[in-house]
């Protein structure tokens, strides 16, 4: 997650459909309490390398001795490590509570998905036959 994704985590909810994952795993296993939680975590160095070589290749500049390229590489890697930040303050909880309505509607919903799997399947059967 980047920083400019995981700030705007702070005030907003989570998406509904992240709710319901919740709930499945709650009447999966019985669970009856869970978070949503997003983390802000640094890219691995393989990954910021790779970055590194793109931008060196893109900007078509000499070497990685260029001061553009060297400033650019710098921000490119300040923007992907946040070592900087505690971690503490890298993780945000959204608690998010057992809904036996809502588990009882995706329950519900169940057969109705299971033959619109099976229709799928025997359409596509029928195509190479």
């Amino acid at each position: 997650m980047e920083l400019d994704t995981f700030t705007p985590k702070l005030i907003e909810k989570p998406d509904k459909s992240y709710d319901a994952q919740v709930n499945v795993y709650f009447s999966l296993t019985g669970a009856t309490q869970g978070s949503i939680i997003y983390c802000l975590v640094s890219a691995p160095f393989s990954l910021i390398e790779a970055e590194k070589r793109k931008l060196l290749y893109n900007m078509d500049v000499i070497s990685e001795e260029s001061p553009e390229y060297k400033k650019a590489a710098a921000e490119l890697e300040f923007n992907m490590v946040f070592d900087d930040i505690p971690q503490e303050e890298r993780v945000i909880k959204h608690p998010v509570q057992r809904d036996e309505e809502l588990i009882q509607k995706m329950k519900d919903k169940v057969p109705r998905l299971r033959q619109f799997l099976m229709d799928l399947d025997e359409k596509h059967s029928s195509l190479n036959k």
